[in-house]
């Protein structure tokens, strides 16, 4: 897998799917409590490691680039469209901007590759 490129957006940098200030290096949230605890229940929940490889990361690599960006994109619909209903709104929020961060990740990795 590539390393993902750095971009400049405004005041922010984008790497990997995460957001800093320019400045600083963007990095995931650390594991702890709170909402750190939760976002990595979330991006790293048992369910989705069970083989040898992650099920976001093997669609990545099995489906084009264009199908994965609509793949994060229904995802993202997905958990922001129902997450009032389902009685863990900050979680299904967690889970939608996860697939948000994948879709900026991959969005930027296919503009970067245009250049």
């Amino acid at each position: 897998m590539k390393k993902p490129k750095t971009v400049i957006k405004g005041d922010l940098k984008v790497s990997g799917g995460y957001r800093a200030p320019v400045g600083r290096k963007p990095t995931p949230p650390k594991v702890g409590s709170g909402v750190n605890k939760r976002f990595d229940e979330i991006k790293k929940a048992s369910h989705y490691n069970q083989g040898k490889f992650e099920t976001i990361e093997v669609a990545r690599d099995h489906l084009t680039p264009e199908e994965f960006e609509g793949a994060m994109k229904f995802q993202v619909m997905k958990y922001i469209d129902r997450y009032p209903h389902k009685g863990t709104p900050v979680k299904d929020l967690l889970k939608g901007d996860y697939y948000m961060q994948q879709l900026i990740r991959t969005r930027t990795e296919r503009e970067n590759d245009k250049k």
